[in-house]
């Protein structure tokens, strides 16, 4: 409403100016502002030639302002090229018709994720007495990984959030003082409570093939 009632406002403020414009049929007409705001068609003034406008689009492509709406666009269509396809060189058309290809990182995590969960409940159920090293070990894999990937994008300030402050709360007190058991039900109540209400809320899933979820 606020961007219809501006528009309203300039047009009021050329009221009794007139425009022109060439029409879809190559004919241009003259269009005119009442006194209420209203473009109103006023009439037409002349008929042009394919070829005629044909000359007039070299002429404009020719001249300093085509060449600098000519750079503008190279420079957006690049832009676009870049951030469908990542090579700004690569139409988005061919790349749309590509078959799609699984890449070597992803193979690669995938098999990590699927090894790991099997590994993981292998462990818990027949050896848990080598559990809390597995998991101390995993852990730093996949925070120090983690820091990596937001250092590249200096996001880093993202792992002072409540999750990392809980693993890190588990580490210490699975390590240090695993017989503290009023700090165990404060980890549990905390990652069973707000942890798995923020998992849901943030629609967070596990994917295999990627590192980062």
């Amino acid at each position: 409403m606020a961007g219809t009632g501006t528009m309203q406002e300039t047009l009021n403020q050329l009221t009794g100016n007139v425009f022109h414009v060439v029409a879809e049929n190559n004919s241009l007409i003259r269009l005119r502002i009442d006194e209420t705001g209203k473009v109103l068609y006023d009439k037409t003034l002349a008929m042009f030639s394919s070829e005629t406008l044909d000359n007039v689009r070299s002429r404009l492509a020719e001249s300093h302002l085509g060449e600098t709406f000519a750079e503008a666009r190279e420079k957006g269509q690049r832009s676009w090229r870049k951030a469908v396809t990542g090579n700004p060189e690569k139409k988005i058309g061919d790349f749309m018709k590509e078959v799609p290809q699984v890449k070597f990182i992803d193979k690669v995590s995938f098999f990590f994720g699927v090894t790991c969960i099997i590994f993981t409940e292998f462990l818990a159920l027949r050896h848990p007495e080598y559990f809390t090293q597995y998991y101390f070990g995993l852990i730093t894999l996949l925070l120090s990984y983690r820091y990596i990937e937001y250092s590249s994008t200096k996001c880093q300030l993202f792992m002072v959030d409540f999750c990392y402050f809980m693993n890190l709360s588990v580490i210490l007190q699975t390590g240090l003082y695993p017989d503290n058991l009023a700090w165990y039900k404060a980890n549990y109540v905390l990652c069973m409570g707000c942890l798995m209400a923020a998992i849901i809320m943030w629609n967070n899933s596990m994917v295999f093939h990627s590192l980062d979820k």
